[in-house]
């Protein structure tokens, strides 16, 4: 089975617990996460957290879950703490992101199938899903109640400066490795002679090319067979609009499946749409799929026969060809 989380214990003074996958979904149940948290004993938790989101409702169990230890709890957001791994980072008492760090906001979403009534009924649901998520986030926001809410109407990725300037992170540290220091004069000569020679300058390291960096997110997504159709778009040009780009199909994906249309799937991803146009897109075939079903159930009424006798319907001219020789008649 395959979990998105880790737990291990580092002291015990602290044990940490990483989330570096999907929340839910493919993943382990919620109560087995709550199991394991509830066998943390060391009093200090540090979440690292490298993930796209997933079930609301995993990460409202998991955020609790963590809140009722009554322990520490210091959150480092190593790569993206995105949608559902956003809300559980305000877990922390403490939120640590190194500068090249986002996090991504946005409004619940849904996907739902049935008739307008079933529309309304999960609109609703939303609305209290997202107004409960809002208030978590809201106790750490640093700006107005309308500020929070256009943020997550406008589906935003956050830098870590960002996050820190709205509150939702507490310290901003660089990206760089850390290095220890040490005062040389209290160590033996003959132990510095061996310990400390003069540093070898560092390899050059040779960074990921854009379409390595597509072939490596794509893999690890899942989506390795969409990489003709991710590398000839021009709007894939560095790693934020990549992180992006994947984040979306694995959306569409996941709103197809949920859909019954899983087979649309692959067309949409290659044809580069947006969420929002893949939804439009779901919705129009399921209307499509209704109509060419429809069945009519109205009671039919009985077919009107003329009296009997009655001749066929005359058209106007020979209507008045017969009133004027009526009337011819009664003149003679």
């Amino acid at each position: 089975m395959k979990n998105w989380y880790s737990i291990k214990a580092v002291s015990d003074a602290v044990a940490e617990l990483s989330v570096f996958d999907e929340i839910g979904f493919w993943g382990v149940q919620a109560k087995d996460f709550v199991r394991e948290v509830k066998a943390i004993t060391a009093p200090t938790i540090k979440l690292y957290i490298n993930s796209p989101g997933g079930s609301v409702f995993d990460a409202v169990t998991m955020f609790n879950a963590l809140a009722m230890t009554g322990k520490t709890i210091e959150v480092h957001v190593l790569g993206v703490a995105a949608s559902a791994a956003s809300y559980l980072a305000m877990v922390g008492s403490k939120v640590v992101m190194p500068d090249n760090t986002f996090m991504f906001l946005h409004n619940p979403i849904n996907g739902v199938y049935g008739n307008a009534e079933d529309m309304r009924e999960m609109a609703d649901v939303l609305d209290k899903i997202g107004a409960s998520l809002t208030a978590t986030y809201a106790k750490r926001f640093k700006g107005d109640e309308q500020a929070l809410k256009d943020i997550l109407a406008a589906e935003s990725y956050l830098t870590a400066a960002e996050c820190l300037e709205y509150g939702l992170c507490d310290e901003v540290v660089p990206a760089i490795e850390a290095t220890a220091k040490f005062d040389i004069d209290h160590v033996p000569e003959a132990v510095r002679a061996v310990a400390f020679k003069a540093a070898a300058p560092a390899p050059v390291v040779e960074l990921p090319s854009l379409p390595e960096q597509i072939a490596a997110a794509l893999d690890a997504a899942g989506l390795a067979e969409f990489q003709a159709a991710f590398s000839t778009d021009a709007a894939i040009a560095d790693a934020d609009s990549l992180t992006a780009a994947v984040a979306a199909a694995r959306d569409i994906r996941s709103f197809c499946a949920l859909a019954g249309k899983a087979d649309m799937a692959p067309s949409l991803i290659r044809a580069r749409k947006s969420v929002a146009e893949a939804r439009a897109a779901l919705l129009a075939t399921l209307a499509a799929a209704d109509e060419d079903t429809f069945v009519d159930t109205a009671p039919r009424s009985a077919p009107k026969t003329a009296p009997a006798g009655a001749d066929a319907p005359m058209n106007s001219t020979a209507l008045w060809a017969q009133i004027n020789a009526m009337k011819a008649g009664v003149k003679q």
